[in-house]
């Protein structure tokens, strides 16, 4: 049976992470791989479905382009990817946007110029000698992500990005369609969107926009209240499960206010959607406090 598999990546022609990114796949990758480049298809999930149905071999990987693979990190995915059977791994991230209680926070750098690579090696090195190499009926982050491509389901499509499809097909559609989930030893770097964030600071130069990031970003300390939390207490994970889907869809809120509220916003519109984000950070606020008695 051949090793051999494919890794979909879609990105704009204008990324800053894909060289560095091709360069670590073409470096680091064990076996052999077709690399299904998807350019300037700004429907991410459409690109993903689609560079699915134009792999090659059996099993896919999709990984994004703000993402550097460690050494071997493909081992593990190609060996437990069967059936219905999905892999995710290890994501690393340096603080770039919030870090989920998934993932694991350590700084290598905040952009491809400064990613310190062999540093992120060498602690991958020592960080897989206590990792098992896998870890059954658990799931890591949603990319990198392997399937086999005789048993994919397709993102949903329906609502676009920044709209978390992956999130309704990794944690609802498949788990009723009877795919499985595993945790396998593989550490990938995530630079955590870089697209995103310039994008979102160019629009920084409207005042009115300004004031609306600001303010979110002051609203934001309840997620950092959260992720403490969790940290605090590990033994409530599935608790803390539910709750982070909570947290998943306030932050779609946030990232859909960044591309939907035009630049020219009003005061007295920008005012009302204050009051509206007041209300609802307000309700999660209490049932938190209320929930671990904080004073």
């Amino acid at each position: 049976m051949s090793n051999k598999f494919s890794i979909i990546i879609p990105y704009l022609s204008n990324s800053e992470c894909i060289e560095l990114c091709k360069t670590l796949l073409k470096e680091n990758t064990k076996n052999s791989f077709e690399l299904i480049e998807i350019v300037d298809n700004n429907d991410v999930y459409a690109a993903f479905n689609d560079g699915v149905k134009r792999a090659n071999e059996e099993i896919v990987i999709l990984i994004n382009d703000d993402m550097f693979v460690g050494k071997n990190w493909d081992v593990n995915y190609i060996k437990y990817t069967k059936n219905k059977n999905i892999c995710t791994g290890y994501l690393v991230e340096p603080g770039v946007n919030n870090v989920s209680h998934k993932n694991i926070w350590k700084n290598f750098g905040k952009n491809p110029q400064k990613f310190k690579r062999q540093k992120f090696e060498s602690w991958v090195e020592k960080q897989e000698k206590n990792t098992p190499e896998i870890i059954n009926n658990e799931k890591g982050w949603y990319m990198p992500i392997s399937f086999n491509k005789s048993t994919f389901v397709p993102y949903p499509n329906e609502l676009k990005f920044p709209h978390h499809n992956d999130i309704i097909l990794i944690d609802e559609i498949l788990p009723k369609n009877g795919f499985s989930f595993c945790k396998v030893k593989s550490f990938i770097y995530h630079l955590h969107n870089q697209r995103w964030n310039k994008e979102t600071y160019s629009r920084l130069k409207n005042k009115s926009f300004k004031n609306l990031f600001l303010y979110i970003l002051h609203k934001m300390d309840l997620w950092i209240i959260y992720e403490k939390i969790i940290s605090l207490y590990p033994s409530r994970n599935g608790f803390f499960d539910k709750l982070f889907k909570m947290q998943k869809i306030f932050f779609f809120i946030i990232k859909s206010i960044f591309f939907i509220v035009p630049e020219n916003i009003s005061k007295s519109e920008l005012e009302m959607l204050k009051y509206f984000l007041d209300k609802r950070f307000k309700i999660v606020k209490q049932k938190l406090l209320l929930l671990f008695s904080f004073k």
